[in-house]
């Protein structure tokens, strides 16, 4: 009547410790979910403050060029970057029409996450008129 025991202490250890290694591999992979989605979030985050400093630095008829930076709190920090890329030159025939300029505008929002930074940047180029020039 030996086969009526049951199970036998070394048996129950076994199962116990594969029962462990699934349920450590089972929570390992929903922590690393869980962390691929608030990358995700944080990057869409990101993403949608520069959409709006890259509108906010288009807009009028004119560009400043240069360097505009700051934190925005929540640990992101932006920086906007204006540039000439070319000019048209004035036309001497019709002197009274506007200089006008391309200028690449670049948008980068940035935050530090378990020890790395992560960057998005948006660039795209805008034709405007220049500012007079100086007397």
């Amino acid at each position: 009547m030996r086969g009526d025991r049951g199970f036998t202490l070394l048996e129950v250890l076994v199962a116990f410790i594969i029962a462990a290694i699934a349920l450590t591999a089972l929570f390992s992979g929903a922590l690393g979910g869980l962390r691929a989605a608030n990358v995700s979030s944080r990057y869409a985050e990101a993403v949608s403050r520069a959409q709006s400093h890259l509108t906010a630095a288009s807009v009028g008829d004119a560009l400043t060029p240069g360097d505009r930076q700051g934190d925005e709190g929540h640990g992101f920090h932006w920086r906007v970057r204006i540039s000439p890329v070319e000019t048209r030159p004035p036309d001497s025939a019709n002197p009274t029409l506007p200089i006008l300029a391309l200028y690449a505008i670049s948008s980068a929002v940035s935050w530090t996450e378990e020890n790395r930074t992560r960057t998005v940047q948006l660039v795209t180029e805008r034709l405007a008129s220049m500012p007079p020039p100086p007397p």
